[in-house]
């Protein structure tokens, strides 16, 4: 089944837009439809970002923990956990511009979201300092602890997700990650 593809307006509620490296690190916590459900506002994604985010690791400790496994969004599209959002010709316009300095991913991704005044989740520095002060930025990391709090999660069950986040996502955040020593309080009890 084809991924529904939706237009937002800003009349419509303000969406988050996702990246290709979130949707990687919500989908390789094994909990992305929850997180999706906790955020208190609808998520999106541009095109691109649904063909550029194919997979994740299998993870784990055995011979096959660096085989891949298919990202696969369609149930979360299909129950509108997740939108597919269509870019206008303006921001195509904008989004050859940013290619310049963006893969085609974030760069759609920001002009969608420069243009509609939309958040974004990233973890890609250049598209951080691109959008920086134009419009909210969140990291992947910030939106899963997010839901972490909310859920009140076990210590036990806490470090199981940044595991599989780590292992599948390849994912850890930077030293100066405003979160990094959260995320280290849990990693040192794997």
């Amino acid at each position: 089944m084809a991924p529904r593809e939706q237009s937002a307006t800003k009349d419509s509620e303000p969406i988050l837009l996702l990246d290709a490296c979130t949707v990687i690190n919500l989908y390789a916590c094994r909990h992305m439809p929850p997180i999706l459900e906790s955020m208190g506002r609808p998520a999106g994604i541009v095109l691109r970002v649904h063909q550029e985010a194919l997979y994740i690791r299998r993870g784990g400790s055995g011979e096959d923990a660096r085989e891949h496994e298919a990202v696969d969004l369609s149930e979360m599209l299909a129950n509108r956990l997740l939108s597919l959002i269509s870019p206008t010709e303006d921001e195509l316009l904008a989004f050859i511009d940013l290619t310049l300095e963006l893969g085609d991913g974030e760069a759609m991704t920001v002009a969608v979201a420069l243009h509609r005044g939309y958040a974004v989740v990233t973890d890609d520095r250049i598209a951080i300092r691109v959008i920086a002060g134009r419009v909210p930025v969140y990291s992947s990391l910030e939106v899963i602890k997010g839901w972490i709090d909310r859920e009140h999660l076990s210590p036990a069950a806490i470090t199981a997700v940044l595991v599989d986040l780590r292992q599948r996502g390849t994912y850890l955040p930077g030293r100066s990650h405003p979160l990094r020593s959260w995320w280290d309080q849990y990693m040192a009890q794997e």
